[in-house]
């Protein structure tokens, strides 16, 4: 989390975030990072195969990304010091968020086309994480809408949480506008939409798929 009034510079600094390298040893790869930022909130996500702690040395070895995180940290509302041990494991072991739910179609559901990844935000209310947690256990036994008419596609969706804050990060296939309008229409008409209405902090409508795009 950063200090409201510097979502700006921030934003400028996490444009210019490096790609790290994505082979590490024989077992181990990163597939794929993605920085996202809503408000002062700002969440990393990172798709790992192998060992997530070989993974996180890796990254934090890496000399680009340690200049993009030194340039963040005079900008955070909890101060850190990424080269003592202490002060790193206290950051992570603080910022680490759990994943509560994953969800992938069969491979052969998807058209082809370039992958793009968003993010959403859910505003929870105080003390309903519990519930959030399990209506989305409920919404992983179901089906996963991938496609609609069009050659747009939800190629996976994971949702994130630490504390109140709760984010969803939608891989998405083709164009991303036409992704976008089938995850909006999905989401707002799933059986979930009017519990998950009451435990979030927002005026927007979430049963229709108009309030689901502008939250």
């Amino acid at each position: 989390t950063v200090r409201p009034g510097t979502e700006e510079q921030v934003a400028a600094i996490l444009a210019d975030y490096p790609s790290p390298a994505t082979g590490i040893d024989g077992t181990t790869r990163l597939l794929a990072t993605s920085v996202l930022m809503s408000g002062n909130h700002v969440v990393r996500v990172i798709e790992v195969e192998g060992d997530l702690p070989i993974i996180l040395r890796h990254l934090q070895r890496d000399e680009r990304i340690r200049q993009v995180e030194h340039s963040l940290n005079p900008f955070l509302q909890v101060q850190r010091d990424l080269s003592d041990p202490d002060s790193a494991r206290e950051f992570f072991a603080r910022a680490f968020m759990t994943r509560i739910v994953h969800r992938v179609p069969a491979a052969t559901e998807l058209p082809d086309g370039t992958t793009s990844r968003v993010g959403l935000r859910y505003p929870l209310r105080p003390g309903v994480a519990a519930e959030f947690d399990s209506l989305l256990c409920v919404e992983e036994a179901e089906p996963l809408p991938v496609r609609g008419d069009g050659t747009a596609a939800l190629e996976s969706t994971s949702v994130f949480r630490k504390d109140d804050l709760a984010v969803r990060l939608m891989v998405l296939r083709g164009d991303v506008e036409e992704a976008l309008e089938l995850v909006a229409a999905n989401a707002s008409s799933a059986p979930s939409a009017t519990a998950l209405q009451g435990l979030l902090d927002t005026d927007q409508d979430l049963t229709s798929a108009d309030g689901f795009r502008s939250e």
